[in-house]
């Protein structure tokens, strides 16, 4: 089982958020500290997905860009053990659903390459190529996603291999 946690900012409830970002984007992925932790993550909404018994599982962050009319989210990640098993689905649906309850116009998201089909599949489509994380900017209108069903995929996917 897993649950979800949201946390604005950067106090207490930001230590395991950093964490995983820590080890995957920073260890495994070579990203330097002062790259992965900015500015934005004292103001911004971070989503933090963990085991009952607290295992990191995902994590994901979101805030206003008001000068664009939009709130934008990045820093989509997953833990290594949990990779293939749609927690980058469920991550991104639970922050599209708070999104759209926000007064903005449109749903920005930096994403990397690997993640485009993801996003793809939520209605999302590129806006600028080579964001500064090295990604890509996409964007859907805020009552323009697509509440596609990831399982309905997989569910396919298991019948036709048997």
């Amino acid at each position: 089982m897993f649950m979800t946690e949201w946390t604005i900012g950067t106090g207490a409830g930001f230590a395991p958020v950093r964490a995983l970002r820590e080890m995957v984007r920073v260890q495994e992925q070579g990203v330097l500290s002062e790259a992965e932790f900015d500015a934005l993550d004292a103001v911004a909404a971070h989503l933090f997905v963990h085991t009952d018994a607290g295992a990191p599982i995902a994590v994901g962050r979101m805030y206003p860009c008001p000068e664009c009319d939009a709130v934008r989210m990045d820093r989509f990640i997953v833990a290594p053990a949990f990779r293939g098993k749609l927690y980058d689905d469920l991550l991104l649906r639970v922050m599209l659903y708070k999104a759209q309850q926000m007064p903005f116009a449109t749903i920005e998201a930096a994403a990397q390459t690997t993640e485009l089909p993801l996003f793809a599949r939520f209605g999302f489509h590129d806006v600028k190529e080579a964001h500064a994380h090295g990604g890509v900017l996409l964007a859907v209108p805020r009552n323009g996603v697509i509440w596609e069903s990831a399982c309905k995929h997989e569910g396919n996917r298991s019948t036709a291999q048997e």
